[in-house]
């Protein structure tokens, strides 16, 4: 796809690629200089929501600690084991 540029440095984006990246009047592109190339990237408009999940893995973070305090409980309860006997006093 072709664009000219305008007296002020300005180009139009056509609008089936704004269409497919969701860009809306006032929205923010990033442009960069890379290899000789001018690339310009959509940036998202909710920061915080586009970057949810972005480091969701197989297992759940709360999962994995409620079982690691699980078994550092159990180690607990093992070393202190409750007394049958009195304590012997000294003589």
């Amino acid at each position: 796809m072709r664009s000219k540029v305008s007296v002020k440095g300005q180009i139009v984006i056509p609008a089936e690629l704004r269409a497919k990246y969701s860009i809306a009047p006032g929205a923010t592109v990033d442009v960069r200089d890379g290899d000789g190339r001018i690339i310009v990237f959509p940036l998202p408009t909710d920061v915080i929501q586009a970057g949810r999940g972005f480091l969701k893995g197989p297992t759940s973070l709360t999962a994995a600690l409620l079982k690691a305090r699980a078994a550092d409980e159990a180690l607990e309860d093992a070393r202190v084991a409750p007394r049958t006997q009195p304590a012997r006093k000294p003589r």
